[in-house]
C-alpha cells in the first residue's frame, strides 16, 4: 500500500471541522496530503501552504483525501489498518452528518459500519441504532439511549453539545424490552474516542480541548471543567428521566421549604466560598420555578406528568418514596442489598448542618 485514501459523501460535513479535529496528525503517515473536494483540488505540504492539484473523477458530492504514505515508514499500514480495526460501529454514534463508514485494505480486511435515524423519545433524548460487520467477525448490532444539552461560549455563541449515552441489551430475544447496561470501556468522547477512560459505564461526548494529538485533553483547563460541569447536570437530567422519584406534592413541597429554600435564602459567611458557589448552582438549575407553593406544586406534577408520558412504563421506574430496596432492584435486575435501605438528607439533618454554616 503506497497511499492512503480517505473518501466521504456529505454537503453538510461541516461540524467536526468547525469544532477543531485535527489534520495535522495526517502528517504522521505523509509529507503531501491531496484533498479533492466540489471545485478544490489542492496538496498541502508542510502543514500550511497549499498548491494546485490534478482534478479526479468522483461525484460532485464527494470528498477524496489522499495520502502518499512516507516510503522509510515500514508500519504505516499495519498501524493504519490497526486503528480501522478499532473504529467499530460506535464511532458513528455521535457524528451527526455521517450515517456510515465502509472501509478495506486491498482484499484483505474490510468493515462497515452504518448508524440509524435518530429516534426521539423525549425531549433531547434520542435512540440510535448502529449496526457493524468486518471480516471474519460476526455482526453487531447496538442501540443506544442518547441524551444531550446545547452549550455555548462565553461569548454566547453555540459550539455544540454535551452527551451521554447508555448502551441498551434487549436479552429477551424479539421482546421490546429494553434494559440500560454497563460497557466493559467508556473512553471520552471528542467526537471520536480519546485515551481517556471515565470508568464510567457509559458514554461522555463534548467539545472538549484535547492535546495536539487529539488522544487527550488537558484537565485544568477551564472550558474543560465548564464541560464537566454541564455534563453532570445533564446526567442529573438523565437519571431523572430514568427513574422517576415521587411522593405526595405537599409533603415534598413542605421539606423543600425547610431544607432547600432556606439554603438558597442563608446569608453565608466570607470563608464558605464553596457553599455560596453551590447556592449559585441550585439557584441556576431551579431559576424562579418554586417562588411560591402553588407554582412549585404544579410543575412537580408537570414534571410527572411529562416522564410518564414519554417512557413506556415497562421502561419507567416510578419509585414511590419510602418503598425500599425491592422496587429498586428489581428495576435494576440486581439482588436486594444485606443492609439497611439508606436515609439520608433528613429534614432535621439538613437543617442542622444549614445552622452550623451560619456560625
Amino acid at each position: 500500500m503506497s497511499s492512503f485514501v480517505v473518501s466521504f459523501s456529505s454537503p453538510t460535513f461541516t461540524r467536526i471541522r468547525d469544532a477543531g479535529i485535527g489534520f495535522k496528525s495526517v502528517y504522521t503517515f505523509t509529507d503531501c496530503p491531496t484533498i479533492h473536494s466540489g471545485d478544490d483540488d489542492f496538496e498541502i505540504r508542510n502543514y500550511v501552504q497549499p498548491s494546485k492539484a490534478g482534478k479526479t473523477d468522483r461525484d460532485p458530492e464527494e470528498t477524496l483525501i489522499v495520502l502518499p504514505l512516507k516510503a522509510e515508514d515500514k508500519t504505516a499500514e499495519s498501524e493504519i489498518v490497526n486503528g480501522f480495526k478499532r473504529l467499530g460501529p460506535s464511532s458513528l454514534l455521535f457524528l451527526r452528518s455521517i450515517e456510515e463508514i465502509d472501509w478495506s485494505v486491498g482484499d484483505n480486511v474490510s468493515g462497515v459500519y452504518l448508524r440509524s435515524k435518530p429516534e426521539s423519545v423525549g425531549p433531547n433524548v434520542h435512540k440510535v441504532n448502529l449496526i457493524g460487520q468486518e471480516s471474519e467477525k460476526d455482526e453487531v448490532d447496538e442501540q443506544w439511549l442518547v441524551f444531550h444539552r446545547e452549550v455555548s461560549s462565553p461569548e454566547g455563541k453555540a459550539v455544540g453539545r454535551v452527551e451521554v449515552a447508555f448502551s441498551l441489551r434487549n436479552e429477551d430475544g424479539p421482546s421490546d424490552v429494553w434494559h440500560i447496561a454497563p460497557v466493559p470501556t467508556s473512553p471520552l468522547v471528542v467526537f471520536f474516542p480519546t485515551a481517556v477512560e471515565t470508568n464510567l459505564g457509559f458514554l461522555v461526548q463534548g467539545p472538549y480541548r484535547t492535546t495536539p494529538s487529539r488522544d487527550n485533553i488537558p484537565r485544568n483547563d477551564p472550558w474543560n471543567k465548564y464541560l464537566v460541569e454541564k455534563t453532570a447536570e445533564l446526567l442529573i437530567e438523565a437519571l431523572r428521566w430514568l427513574i422517576l422519584s415521587v411522593r405526595d406534592p405537599e409533603d415534598w413541597y413542605a421539606s423543600y421549604s425547610k431544607t432547600i429554600k432556606v439554603f438558597r435564602e442563608t446569608e453565608m459567611p466570607p470563608e464558605a466560598a464553596h457553599m455560596r458557589q453551590i447556592q449559585e448552582f441550585v439557584d441556576v438549575f431551579l431559576g424562579d420555578r418554586f417562588d411560591t407553593e402553588e407554582r412549585a406544586i404544579k410543575d412537580f406534577q408537570a414534571h410527572v406528568a411529562e416522564v410518564k408520558s414519554v417512557i413506556p412504563a415497562d421502561r419507567l421506574l416510578v419509585y414511590e418514596l419510602g418503598s425500599g430496596w425491592e422496587p429498586l432492584c428489581e428495576f435494576l435486575e440486581v439482588s436486594v442489598p444485606d443492609q439497611t435501605y439508606p436515609h439520608t438528607n433528613a429534614t432535621t439533618d439538613f437543617q442542622k448542618h444549614n445552622i452550623e454554616l451560619q456560625k
